[in-house]
């Protein structure tokens, strides 16, 4: 099982790197040099090769998780993985801004490649996430107290992801992004809530 750790998040050298207790470390973050390239742009080739070593994890990782049992372990695999793929999310963000800094010629083909990692990561996360949320529609009425929180935060993420222009690219799940937000909208209204105490 896939457990993440966030406060295991790491400042280190030129990124970050994210350790879970499960062992899981994603390997962006070590610094490296790339013979015969000017620093920023070595740095930057090198930053992409982690980030594509990072979504690699994720892929091996995502391909051994066994289909949710119940509700109770769809919700734990849902929050487990949440912070996983926001932490590689936030790794491209992070070389998007850094991207804007290479020499003018440079700067669009590392655009490029970033948006193209940014597809892939979000292609497997939504693939991975439908059957969760899929597992959790069975049987609505086991979501535990406090759940609608947590569907409202993916709801809002989703919701995000439709203003970027990564849904616009080619070989983006768009179908698939709108079956999800179908289901998230069905759990949200019909999951309990929190009580509210006067």
């Amino acid at each position: 099982m896939l457990k993440a750790k966030t406060s295991g998040y790491k400042r280190k050298n030129f990124h970050c790197a994210a350790a879970t207790d499960s062992g899981y470390v994603f390997s962006v973050g070590r610094k490296d040099t790339v013979k015969g390239l000017p620093a920023p742009h070595a740095r930057m080739e090198h930053q992409l090769n982690q980030l594509r070593d990072d979504l690699a994890q994720l892929e091996k990782r995502c391909s051994a998780l066994l289909p949710p049992a119940n509700v109770t372990g769809a919700l734990r695999q849902f929050k487990e993985l949440t912070p996983l793929f926001e932490t590689v999310d936030s790794f491209v963000a992070v070389a998007n801004s850094q991207a804007q800094r290479l020499e003018l010629e440079k700067v669009q083909p590392v655009i490029d490649q970033l948006t193209r990692l940014q597809t892939s990561l979000w292609q497997l996360r939504l693939t991975v996430t439908a059957p969760i949320l899929e597992r959790m529609a069975q049987d609505i009425r086991q979501m535990p107290l406090g759940s609608r929180f947590v569907l409202e935060r993916w709801q809002n993420r989703l919701s995000d992801l439709r203003q970027q222009a990564t849904v616009q690219q080619p070989g983006f799940p768009l179908p698939l992004l709108t079956h999800i937000e179908g289901l998230t909208s069905g759990l949200i209204a019909n999951t309990p809530d929190l009580t509210a105490f006067d």
